[in-house]
């Protein structure tokens, strides 16, 4: 895949080859940053680590450039649940869809009300 970097003003290829030149001074990352509003809570951030912190805390993580790892999808006890859904039809209880709580509740925790 071929790299590019902006110089003198316009965008130019990288060579294979290409190595750049050493550093002439500590390379620093602040923990500072222009304002941003998260996706995941709606709230403006302008530090790296609170912003961070409050990913944690919602059980989340920051993504960068790299590829997150392919896990195989294994369902877990899938038969029963079908199972179980088919015995509350014939029971007549409906699906759970109809019962507003039950929708909220499978909503906001992603599990279903027993």
């Amino acid at each position: 895949m071929a790299r590019y970097i902006w110089r003198d003003g316009e965008i130019i290829e990288i060579p294979k080859d290409y190595t750049p030149p050493p550093r002439k001074g500590p390379y620093i990352i602040s923990d500072n940053h222009e304002p941003f509003r998260s996706m995941v809570d709606g709230l403006w951030y302008d530090s790296k680590s609170s912003y961070r912190k409050s990913l944690k805390a919602k059980g989340m993580v920051e993504m960068g450039n790299e590829m997150p790892r392919q896990r195989e999808y294994e369902p877990q006890n899938v038969g029963q649940d079908i199972k179980d859904a088919i015995e509350q039809v014939r029971a007549g209880k409906g699906a759970i869809g109809t019962d507003k709580d039950a929708l909220a509740a499978s909503i906001s925790t992603g599990r279903t009300k027993a």
